[in-house]
């Protein structure tokens, strides 16, 4: 029978070479009796993380910290249940964490997810806070500027918000977020060139924001020198995500405008069918079955 030092030699071999499958089923081989030994774990959430398995990396290094506590560990699972959707667990690490020492990218990363919770809630007072507590360590953080800009936006501030904005696709043109966002201010303000610009940036960077792929179908679609483009983008996002409801209905009424019916009624079909309660879709298809008839 193989050591476990010999059995663990092989598996870092195959993380050497990527190989994670055989590295995976070397370990599977030992997971009763080394269930809690820290080189198992340390090489299994290895073999995790090759593979992409982020529910079960969560639950090695939640086993991992029970058996050698760091705050490394910590704020890995912190960010993996963030990424998962188990946003009240991950703030509730994030805040224990906050005040804890640690390495300087640790505590970045900490804040960095406390701003992206509180976004996601609309709590800008805890936004602003998170960016007073972390004022040095995010200096020049292209992410803080946007999170700052976001605050000034809530509080009617928008000269200030846009500043913001701008100095967050300075730091970072890749920011299709802060795009986005100066794109809404400028249509609001009236300035429809400039805020299809700012979309056309946000999409160059991101071409799967379903934020700027919406808006863009929306407003590019009152011109024709943009509605082709509109249209491009829609399909380029549908082809990726399979189906997404929203964007499903934005293709339709591009489709519609663009008066391509026969492919608007079967993307109002597929809507049906994916939604047969939804009454607003029914009467889709009877208003493009009524224009065909007219």
């Amino acid at each position: 029978m193989l050591s476990s030092s010999s059995v663990f030699g092989q598996v870092e071999n195959y993380l050497k070479n990527k190989k994670f499958n055989s590295a995976l089923m070397k370990l599977g081989g030992m997971s009763v009796q080394y269930s809690k030994d820290i080189s198992y774990l340390t090489y299994l959430s290895q073999t995790l993380r090759g593979l992409g398995d982020q529910l079960a990396l969560i639950k090695t290094l939640k086993e991992l910290q029970r058996q050698q506590p760091h705050e490394s560990i910590e704020v890995e699972i912190m960010e993996l249940l963030y990424k998962n959707a188990h946003i009240n667990e991950a703030l509730d690490i994030a805040l224990e964490l906050q005040d804890r020492p640690m390495s300087i990218a640790d505590k970045q990363t900490v804040y960095l997810t406390l701003l992206r919770i509180y976004i996601e809630e609309n709590d800008f007072e805890g936004v602003q806070e998170v960016l007073d507590q972390s004022a040095v360590l995010l200096t020049g953080n292209d992410f803080a500027c946007w999170a700052q800009g976001l605050v000034h936006l809530s509080n009617g501030e928008k000269n200030q918000a846009v500043a913001q904005f701008r100095k967050a696709v300075q730091l970072n043109p890749a920011n299709d977020q802060a795009w986005v966002s100066l794109a809404l201010i400028h249509h609001e303000m009236g300035d429809e060139e400039l805020a299809l610009a700012n979309l056309e940036k946000a999409l160059d960077c991101n071409p799967m924001n379903n934020s700027a792929v919406k808006l863009y179908s929306q407003w590019g679609s009152k011109r024709l020198d943009k509605s082709s483009k509109a249209l491009q983008s829609i399909r380029f996002y549908l082809a990726e995500h399979g189906f997404d409801e929203e964007i499903s209905v934005c293709h339709v009424q591009l489709l519609c405008h663009l008066k391509f019916w026969s492919e608007a009624t079967n993307e109002i079909n597929k809507l049906i069918i994916a939604n047969p309660r939804n009454l607003n879709y029914v009467a889709m298809k009877k208003n493009l079955e009524q224009s065909l008839n007219m």
